[in-house]
């Protein structure tokens, strides 16, 4: 229930590149997203170059709001992303990225409107719920970790009868079936 939430607080953020990676935020992925990033565009990360690497780890060892100054030259991308271990640094890199966007599972509520918003929500959509419903600056809201301000977000939509965060026996429950269905 909580675990990924917990997880998502205790995040070891590794040197990338010889870049110290700051906690995944909201802001990270806007910039990257900004940016056209392969590690944010659903399905294109295994297309990624090692440009594409070494922008993305430079943008996540930034502090909000320094993606501003975010303006690379392709050329020294290239010269630089020459010498990359790609695999090895591209692994890590996903792995950072994977750890800090746990999110625990949810019931989705029936609304007057349909299904909850709890899939269809974005980075920018915790942003300003987080500034609504948490009391947040926006710098704090930017710059949280993702996963920990995602937590958050849920936790207040749990609390507000939205969405249901799935408990630890569910969970058991729901693998256990999933099991039982896949063994036949």
């Amino acid at each position: 229930m909580l675990n990924p939430f917990l997880q998502s607080l205790f995040v070891r953020q590794p040197v990338i590149c010889g870049l110290q990676m700051l906690p995944f935020s909201a802001w990270h992925y806007a910039a990257l997203l900004l940016h056209n990033s392969p590690f944010v565009v659903a399905d294109t990360a295994q297309h990624a170059r090692a440009e594409d690497l070494l922008l993305a780890v430079y943008i996540c060892s930034l502090r909000y709001p320094d993606a501003h100054a975010v303006d690379p030259d392709q050329n020294v991308l290239v010269e630089v992303a020459s010498v990359l271990d790609c695999d090895r640094d591209g692994a890590v890199f996903v792995d950072y990225l994977s750890e800090h966007v746990r999110v625990a599972d949810v019931w989705e509520k029936q609304t007057s409107h349909g299904h909850s918003p709890a899939r269809v929500c974005t980075p920018v959509m915790y942003v300003s719920y987080g500034m609504q419903e948490l009391g947040l600056s926006r710098e704090d809201a930017w710059s949280m970790p993702l996963g920990e301000l995602i937590g958050y977000c849920l936790a207040c939509a749990d609390r507000a009868g939205v969405i249901e965060i799935v408990g630890d026996v569910a969970e058991q429950a729901i693998r256990l079936a999933t099991q039982e269905q896949t063994n036949g």
